[in-house]
């Protein structure tokens, strides 16, 4: 029998750039259903079902962009949500290395040891704060830049 980690290497390891690991997969009941249709499917008669088991793996993968989305925004509740007038959902902070990195951080010293890292979360919490204001003012200043 497949352990559940085997049968996920088609989901996205990082989805929102939230480590698959901290999705609690297990425990949402979508995504839990889902999971054993495919299983079923692929036991029934992988080729037969072929059509089937791609939809649920593309629906699968979806679903764990959805609570990644939920766990990113829960986890950038300290972040002001409009930087220099700027919805941080406009800023792309996934695909900024410099926040990425103090993001990926700031997550390990809270699964490490919440209250004993405290200082350091707080620190990261202000640049990341700080960035993303930087951030907003880039963007904003381009936006103007191309009004006439």
């Amino acid at each position: 029998k497949l352990k559940a980690s085997d049968s996920r290497s088609f989901l996205d390891p990082m989805p929102e750039g939230v480590p698959l690991s901290e999705l609690e997969l297990d425990k949402d009941e979508k995504f839990s259903t889902m999971e054993e249709e495919r299983r079923k499917l692929i036991a029934e008669d992988r080729e037969g079902n072929a059509t089937r088991i791609a939809e649920l793996e593309v629906a699968m993968n979806e679903h764990s962009h959805e609570l990644a989305k939920l766990k990113a925004s829960d986890s950038r509740s300290f972040l002001d949500p409009m930087p220099e007038g700027v919805p941080l959902s406009e800023l792309e902070l996934d695909k900024d290395e410099k926040f990425s990195t103090m993001e990926e951080e700031r997550r390990k010293l809270i699964a490490e040891d919440r209250e004993g890292n405290a200082a350091r979360i707080a620190e990261l919490e202000v640049a990341m704060n700080e960035h993303s204001h930087e951030l907003a003012k880039l963007k904003a200043s381009d936006s103007r830049s191309f009004q006439s």
